[in-house]
């Protein structure tokens, strides 16, 4: 087991935790102003849908960190939700490094590597659970 996998602790776990329930509290606050603000399009329709699936979503895991409540096969996340979160970070990675390389900020362009790296390395820890279930 990587130090990755290993856990952090109660107290990290509850600190994270009203980090992601803070996260999740924006987003349902953003979507309460999208509601309240917005007319009824296509663009708002999507864009409100987004925004709770991202609320259910950190609202979970800010639960399953508060309250100590694990998945019956372990983890924070699914093989799908941790699959679906690497290829969105590196779409979005390789996206940012697109741009800091017309703009030549190669901090950013670095940084972006790094992202897709450890996004493949979230791939292998996925394929592993997998495997294991």
């Amino acid at each position: 087991m990587s130090q990755y996998e290993e856990s952090a602790g109660r107290g990290m776990e509850i600190i994270i935790g009203l980090l992601v329930l803070f996260v999740a509290l924006i987003f349902g606050l953003l979507f309460v102003m999208l509601v309240t603000n917005a007319n009824l399009h296509l663009s708002s329709l999507f864009g409100g849908l987004v925004l709770v699936f991202f609320t259910y979503w950190f609202g979970q895991i800010a639960y399953r960190l508060l309250f100590n409540k694990r998945r019956k096969n372990g983890g924070l996340f699914s093989v799908g939700g941790l699959k679906f979160w690497c290829i969105f970070m590196t779409l979005g990675s390789i996206c940012t490094a697109i741009f800091a390389a017309e703009f030549e900020q190669w901090s950013l362009l670095a940084s972006s590597a790094v992202m897709v790296i450890a996004c493949s390395y979230g791939w292998r820890v996925a394929n592993k659970r997998k495997q294991l279930n």
